[in-house]
């Protein structure tokens, strides 16, 4: 079992378990003498978890903003990660922008989206950084892909500043003849990332009167 191979190798997870209750749990780590908590949720699949059999946590803004308001009690920083988006599609959708914004209003200070096979944008939402999309990190494949498929980045966050929270984004290319990551210049990736933050427009809202 995944889990259990993690923990045998020392590594924390977070997102999953056997009941929905485990799999829901947020994870805290002391980092620089600072707490941080990380919530990790994913949108409704086969692998969801429920209350009597094992999965992931699933996406429930409502069940996130608990989550948040919760870590927000315990720690000096909240991470929220989210497993979703429309695969092999470079931008998130408005009710993806919309969620994930809620999810800052709620408390967090950062918002990593991933699972689309392809990397997006990203935007900064209330000083606090919203990223859309990672790319894959390890995917071999014998299927025909495009290029996108075999590209992703890193995102290195910092938190010296709660106010506005910084970060540094790691290119790279992978599985592209062989099962290794290749680590590309820091402004490998700029023109397209530039390009796709810029479709990010603002929502509309509608208000009845």
């Amino acid at each position: 079992m995944t889990l259990d191979a993690c923990k045998m190798s020392g590594i924390d997870t977070v997102g999953g378990g056997l009941s929905l209750n485990e799999a829901s749990l947020i994870l805290y780590k002391n980092v620089a003498g600072k707490k941080l908590a990380v919530i990790n949720c994913c949108e409704h699949e086969f692998s969801i978890a429920t209350e009597s059999t094992a999965g992931s946590n699933p996406l429930n803004p409502i069940q996130q903003f608990y989550a948040i308001q919760t870590a927000r009690q315990h720690a000096d920083y909240v991470v929220v990660i989210v497993h979703g988006g429309h695969e092999r599609f470079q931008l998130p959708s408005p009710r993806m922008q919309e969620t994930y914004r809620f999810f800052i209003d709620a408390g967090a200070d950062a918002v990593v989206n991933h699972h689309q096979h392809c990397y997006s944008g990203y935007e900064y939402y209330q000083g606090k950084p919203i990223f859309y999309g990672l790319g894959n990190f390890c995917f071999d494949t014998d299927m025909p892909c495009e290029n996108s498929w075999y590209e992703g980045y890193i995102v290195e966050l910092n938190f010296t500043n709660r106010e506005k929270i910084e970060h540094r984004i790691i290119p790279y290319t992978q599985c592209m003849g062989n099962c290794k990551i290749n680590i590309l210049p820091e402004s490998y990736y700029d023109r397209r990332i530039s390009e796709l933050n810029s479709i990010l427009v603002p929502l509309l809202i509608f208000k009845c009167k």
